[in-house]
């Protein structure tokens, strides 16, 4: 949302009556103060006769009260006629339309004081640019004067001695501008004390001397440069009505950051700090991202995809107090809504926006803050809570299913959020070339919490400043669409070097997403992870513009790729090979750099990517590190290897990230807190380890998980590998209970836990299987009671249609068998069912 002018003057000669009213209304609704002059020269599309004709019978209907005479009075004055219908636009009944309606003032002719003072037109409703040439139009004030409005002459004298006295007047000012640049060349200024004064007007505000300070913790949204003067840039371009697209047009160039300004002071105002997320990817959730922060508050982001009782227990668990909810998503709230009624609930419609209006809740509540904002002294971003008293505060808690049935909240800190973002900056190389970014946002946003964090030594305090040219595409249903906000980020103890080495602040967050040696010109098109939370403020810091997409799309992101110069993307490997199976694919004429996480890649999809021209760069990380923690560093000798040792070595997950310690892997069967190395032999299976500043502080209110967590000081992954002896971890198999279907993590333990809710059911045991599609699936291994008769798609249809599973989550296959193998404590193993999903039943 644009910031509001004291009051907009429209002048309304050359304007389309319907057009002009339509804008105008939104804007009244929206707290613009508007005047519209020279009403008597707006026009209407078609024949006067024609538009005579449909006027007269408006003002002879008659009533049904009284069928004998004609309707009520209408007046016939050009300035009434558009007063109506712009009344007619809005519910001018209700108490927010009347408000609305005394926001506007129409004139014919342009009286005093509005003579002197500027008017603006607005493009979207001009008659030479709106109406095609040839076709016919008539003028308001013609028609005014047929059927019964008197002034116009009296209009028509006055307007011409007013257009006598503003030539006069502008002659004087032209002859004052003549005398001003004559003083000033007689100041006689030499050359270099005037390109002193021009670097200093144009020092961005980052490279200005500054005082240390504390750690910033939020991302300031400044506004820019003053608005053009043409309506549509001094109002807010956002959502339409026509609920058969989605939100697709967003063109001023400092809306965001107003409309997050505005989201910011809405929270403040009404004194939310826990707010939920529940959404696709739209405009909307980034603009969350950045109020909730710069209101001091904590988001609390959720998978859309889960239950209605899974998200319940997260927006209770983590005590929210305010919920914004993408419109298609609000169903998936009924249950927590029945048992917290005192939640504020804010809906997104994320509707198109050709028009520059906007619509719904979360809409108002930007305009309700910004108002308040308004009221309370117009404070701006100075009012807001760019830095924290405590750089271990809370800034985020983004929840991940574990081993138990119930997923755990992650602490994430404003420190690490500055750590993260920095350590990214370095091994994404965004902006590593000269151009802007262009990223996709196919990956979805609530794995996305924005920040980085860490648990480690305390550093230098710095500070976050703001430019420009940010540009944010959203691509909705059908639309595409350019969005420039001021975003650019940098830490204060590095402001300078930042800036001109082009550097950016980069905050990765799904759970194995990589910011890698991007080396290409920084562009992006990022797909599904599993908990990636830097790149919404990474591609911000390098001025790039970022693709939103609610769902995958394969010939569009073909597409992109050839058509937008996306030089980057991310995604899991099985968008990859859906995405190299596609039609549409052919080798690119250059090189895109693809990051590859949340799962571990075959060769064979490497090499195929390869052929593409699609060069990918392998990652891994958990939700607990951030997202990405190490990364596959590319070395040149393996260029001269044969292919398949080459794309082998390229799927390891590599070594640890620059700003984090070295990544080990320990050996398992040792006391609890006990760390021992295993031996850099490559087969030697182990746990890896992460140290260092890109860890989770802890788990949301479970302080036993976090003791075991980091115990012996290290964050245990929980996940299994052989350390190589150039240093590269290589994960042979997730933890036992942990299967990643499509990037999405399932606990095999919650979904045991759920089918052995079934009557029949007495056991049940779950593993991964390969699968072509989404890289793993579920299988389930149960044994019936006594006296009971189930067949295996009995309990999938039961699983699907009466369990409280999610449906990503529902096995695909069932075996009934006589017993699990269990260990003598009781234990099933897991790594006998893996033989047996293989067909191999040597092991009984």
């Amino acid at each position: 949302m644009s910031t509001f002018e004291p009051v907009i003057t429209i002048d309304g000669k050359g304007h389309l009556l319907g057009r002009l009213a339509s804008t105008v209304a939104k804007q009244l609704l929206n707290g613009q103060k508007i005047v519209v002059v020279r009403c008597e020269a707006l026009n209407i599309s078609g024949e006067f006769f024609r538009a005579k004709l449909k006027y007269h019978a408006y003002l002879r209907k008659m009533t049904r009260y009284n069928p004998t005479r004609g309707g009520p009075f209408h007046f016939r004055a050009p300035s009434r006629i558009f007063y109506k219908t712009v009344r007619g636009m809005i519910p001018h009944k209700t108490a927010r339309g009347a408000a609305a309606m005394e926001r506007l003032k129409v004139f014919e002719g342009v009286p005093p004081p509005y003579d002197k003072v500027k008017r603006v037109v607005v493009p979207q409703a001009l008659r030479v640019l709106r109406l095609k040439p040839g076709r016919k139009y008539c003028t308001v004030g013609r028609l005014s004067h047929e059927v019964g409005w008197k002034y116009q002459d009296v209009v028509a004298r006055l307007e011409e001695r007013r257009k006598v006295k503003g030539a006069a007047y502008y002659e004087r000012k032209k002859a004052a501008r003549k005398h001003l640049s004559e003083a000033q060349k007689s100041a006689k200024v030499d050359d270099k004390t005037k390109k002193h004064n021009d670097v200093t007007t144009k020092l961005p505000s980052c490279l200005s001397p500054f005082p240390p300070l504390p750690l910033l913790v939020h991302f300031n949204l400044q506004t820019q440069t003053p608005h053009p003067p043409t309506l549509p840039n001094l109002l807010p371009a956002s959502r339409g009505r026509n609920r058969t697209r989605r939100r697709s047009h967003l063109s001023h160039n400092s809306q965001q950051p107003d409309r997050a300004r505005g989201l910011a002071y809405f929270l403040l105002k009404h004194k939310l700090t826990q707010v939920g997320i529940l959404a696709p990817n739209t405009p909307a959730f980034l603009e969350a991202i950045f109020g909730i922060g710069a209101a001091g508050g904590v988001h609390v982001a959720v998978n859309y995809r889960l239950k209605k009782e899974d998200i319940a227990y997260i927006f209770d668990f983590s005590r929210v107090d305010c919920i914004i909810v993408d419109a298609e998503y609000l169903p998936l709230l009924s249950e927590f809504r029945n048992s917290n009624p005192n939640v504020k609930i804010i809906v997104d419609t994320d509707h198109d926006a050709t028009s520059g209006e906007l619509s719904g809740p979360f809409d108002e509540a930007v305009l309700e803050g910004l108002n308040w904002d308004q009221g309370n002294g117009g404070k701006g971003w100075e009012g807001l809570k760019g830095q924290c008293e405590d750089e271990d505060s809370t800034i985020a808690i983004p929840f991940t299913s574990g081993t138990t049935a119930k997923p755990k909240g992650v602490v994430y800190t404003h420190r690490g959020a500055y750590l993260a973002a920095m350590g990214n900056v370095i091994e994404s190389g965004l902006n590593y070339h000269i151009g802007r970014a262009r990223y996709l946002w196919t990956l979805p946003l609530f794995h996305a919490a924005g920040w980085k964090l860490t648990r480690a030594d305390k550093g230098r305090p710095g500070k976050v400043y703001c430019g420009k040219n940010y540009i944010l595409t959203y691509l909705g249903s059908r639309f595409q669409a350019e969005w420039e906000v001021s975003l650019l980020i940098c830490p204060a103890d590095l402001a300078q070097a930042l800036l001109m080495m082009h550097l950016g602040i980069v905050v990765v967050q799904e759970e194995n997403f990589l910011a890698s040696s991007l080396a290409s010109p920084h562009t992006l098109l990022c797909d599904e992870l599993t908990r990636n939370l830097a790149f919404p403020w990474a591609v911000t810091a390098v001025r790039g513009t970022h693709y939103c997409l609610r769902k995958i799309d394969y010939p569009l992101i073909w597409r992109l790729l050839k058509t937008e110069n996306i030089t980057h993307f991310n995604a899991a490997p099985t968008v990859n090979t859906l995405l190299c199976a596609s039609k549409e694919a052919e080798k690119l004429p250059n090189p895109v750099r693809v990051t590859v996480a949340a799962s571990p890649p075959t060769a064979h999809l490497l090499e195929q990517m390869t052929n593409f021209n699609l060069m990918p760069v392998h990652v891994y990380g958990l939700t607990e590190t951030y997202g990405p923690i190490t990364k596959g560093y590319h070395m040149p000798i393996w260029e001269t290897l044969p292919i398949k040792e080459k794309y082998a070595k390229m799927a390891r997950q590599g070594h640890g990230f620059i700003t984090g310690l070295p990544v080990r892997v320990i050996k398992t069967e040792q006391p609890e807190g006990v760390l021992i190395d295993v031996h850099k032999d490559g087969k030697e299976i182990g746990e890896i380890v992460f140290f260092g500043n890109i860890c989770a502080k802890e788990y949301l209110n479970q302080p036993e998980a976090t003791r075991k967590m980091f115990a012996g000081g290290g964050l245990h992954s929980g996940d299994l590998a052989v350390w190589h002896p150039d240093g590269a971890i290589q994960i042979l198999d997730r933890q036992k209970d942990i299967i990643i279907s499509g990037g999405e993590n399932i606990s095999s333990v919650a979904l045991e836990s759920i089918l052995v809710q079934h009557p029949d059911v007495l056991e049940a045991g779950v593993v991964s299987v390969a699968d072509s599609h989404w890289g793993e699936r579920p299988k389930a291994f149960i044994t019936i009671r006594e006296g009971k008769s189930l067949q295996g798609q009995d309990l999938i249809d039961w699983a699907k249609h009466e369990s409280s599973l999610s449906r990503y989550m529902v096995p695909r296959e069932v075996e009934i068998v006589q017993e699990l193998p269990k260990t003598s404590t009781g234990k099933v193993k897991k790594n006998v069912l893996r033989q047996w999903a293989k067909g191999d039943y040597s092991e009984n």
